[in-house]
């Protein structure tokens, strides 16, 4: 059985977080120099538009103002539309109810070979439910 000794191979936690020797000294100088000069810039551009930042910053709140104080006219609700006048089919269906809905025919066995008689109408289109 054999081992791998720490001197054989150096751990993994080590590799990652190695320091490398040469690191690049104008790295930090580089970041400080960027980070000073994107102050700078911001900072001159402020100064620059602040006149007119006064400026628009005062017309959108006299619009804010006019806006909030703006009073809004209630309308009323437009009356509802009237009921519908009851349907007379429906009213018809409830006083005879026994009324058969397809023509006696169809019910009835057809003889081989033969197809059931047509109806009067074809079903299609049904009118409309009320």
């Amino acid at each position: 059985m054999s081992t791998v000794s720490s001197r054989e191979a150096p751990r993994i936690v080590d590799l990652v977080f190695e320091t490398s020797a040469r690191r690049a000294p104008w790295r930090g100088l580089w970041a400080t120099l960027l980070a000073v000069g994107a102050a700078l810039g911001l900072a001159l551009l402020v100064a620059r538009a602040e006149p007119s930042l006064s400026d628009w910053s005062a017309a959108l709140a006299l619009r804010l103002h006019e806006a909030l104080a703006q009073d809004y006219a209630l309308e009323p609700l437009p009356e509802p539309p009237a009921p519908h006048p009851p349907c007379p089919l429906r009213s018809w269906r409830r006083r005879h109810p026994a009324r058969p809905r397809l023509c006696a025919a169809w019910r009835q066995p057809s003889a081989p070979g033969r197809s059931p008689p047509s109806p009067r109408r074809p079903p299609w289109p049904r009118p409309a439910p009320c």
